[in-house]
Order: structure tokens, then sequence, then C-alpha cells
């Protein structure tokens, strides 16, 4: 589910559409279990966990950083 890339107005409404389409016995559980603890938690509510126009930081920008930082080094030394 791409839940965290929509405006948080949007979340819930999609997470309902995406559970209604949803129909075995399995689904329904992990529907269950993402409603309560993401979408309706008081303390993780969506607006905590949606990246919709947040800088992305993946493990690609932090190594991109440090080999920078260790070619600045090996310059100074």
């Amino acid at each position: 589910m791409a839940l965290p890339l929509l405006h948080v107005s949007e979340i819930a409404r999609q997470f309902e559409r995406l559970r209604q389409q949803g129909g075995s016995i399995d689904l329904r559980a992990l529907f269950e279990y993402i409603c309560i603890t993401w979408i309706q938690s008081e303390i993780w509510p969506p607006a905590a966990w949606s990246a919709l126009r947040h800088p992305v930081r993946t493990n690609n920008d932090v190594e991109g950083w440090h080999n920078r930082l260790n070619r600045r080094a090996r310059c100074i030394i």
C-alpha cells in the first residue's frame, strides 16, 4: 500500500476503498490491524507518517554523504 504517499485528508478514505476490495479472511484481519494500529491511532495518526512532500531520505542518501565525507577527510590528511 502506498498510503503514506497520499495527502493526510485522503488516507482514511482510500484505505476504506482498499479495505472494501479485499475479500479473503486473511486480508480482513490485516486490514483490521492496519486500521486500528495506523489509521485510527492516536499515537501514530496519519499526519505523523504521511510522506507527502517530505524529502526522501534513504540509505543511498546517507551512504553518499558518508562517501563524500571520507573523500574530503583523505584530502586533508
